[in-house]
């Protein structure tokens, strides 16, 4: 098994990918937004399968907070880990094996009146040789309820990524746009349109410090919702490893 690399400049240098690929700010206070995502999402899962989510406390570190998402899961995530911050909001991740899904949440959650951001970091690893790795990103995607017409957020993504041909593009949002957009389209290589600083400073921008360990359960505690409905047999779970692309997983 090859070793995993150290990403230096990511949440606790990487070694929690794709765990933390990305992770979503939300503007409210840990324990409501669990009582949020359970009027939300947990009331969905009710009504399709019958049985609620069940919400446990977690103590102990960051990473004793992460490792309780795994294994994480193939199809459809099967925990969510809601964590309070030293700046009040709360972040949160699901166990998707592909890292937590970063298009449709933050509008939503926007659209319900919470200042919602989503942010989204992976180094490019994918080799189509092996067929193993990840495709690079470093993005922010931000939305913030809109005085004018609160169905429709304001709001947009800004960065970096790759594509499936292996090039870098760069994102195109809407303007204008709630929070400051760093982008340099003047750097001659795409990918450093958008550097690892200017995705801290738009964070930063929300008062959020998304790579800073002691930025998280600043309280030593955090919130996991888990799903207790039965799983597909066709479902897959997965180590750290298999996920990153380390280890191929073996299906039966």
């Amino acid at each position: 098994m090859a070793p995993r690399p150290v990403h230096d400049e990511l949440l606790l240098g990487g070694r929690w990918l794709p765990l933390t690929r990305s992770i979503i700010f939300v503007d409210q206070e840990a324990e409501e937004f669990v009582e949020t995502w359970m009027a939300w999402r947990g009331a969905v899962i009710m009504r399709d399968t019958g049985c609620v989510p069940v919400v446990s406390r977690i103590g102990g570190t960051l990473e004793d907070a992460l490792a309780a998402m795994l294994p994480l899961a193939t199809a459809v995530p099967s925990k969510c880990l809601v964590m309070p911050t030293a700046n009040g909001w709360s972040a949160f991740v699901e166990n998707d094996w592909m890292g937590t899904e970063v298009q449709l949440t933050p509008w939503a959650l926007a659209a319900n009146g919470l200042r919602t951001v989503a942010v989204s970091e992976a180094p490019h690893t994918y080799s189509a040789r092996t067929d193993r790795g990840w495709w690079g990103e470093r993005k922010v995607t931000a939305y913030v309820p809109s005085l004018e017409h609160p169905d429709e957020p304001d709001g947009g993504t800004v960065g970096v990524r790759t594509t499936e041909s292996g090039r870098w593009e760069v994102a195109v949002p809407p303007t204008p746009l709630p929070f400051p957009d760093p982008t340099d389209h003047t750097a001659r290589r795409i990918r450093d349109r958008f550097t690892h600083g200017h995705l801290l400073e738009v964070a930063e921008w929300f008062g959020l410090r998304p790579t800073d360990p002691g930025f998280y359960t600043p309280g030593g505690e955090a919130f996991l919702i888990e799903r207790t409905d039965p799983r597909d047999p066709s479902w897959h779970e997965l180590t750290l490893e298999q996920a990153y692309g380390i280890d191929r997983p073996v299906f039966p």
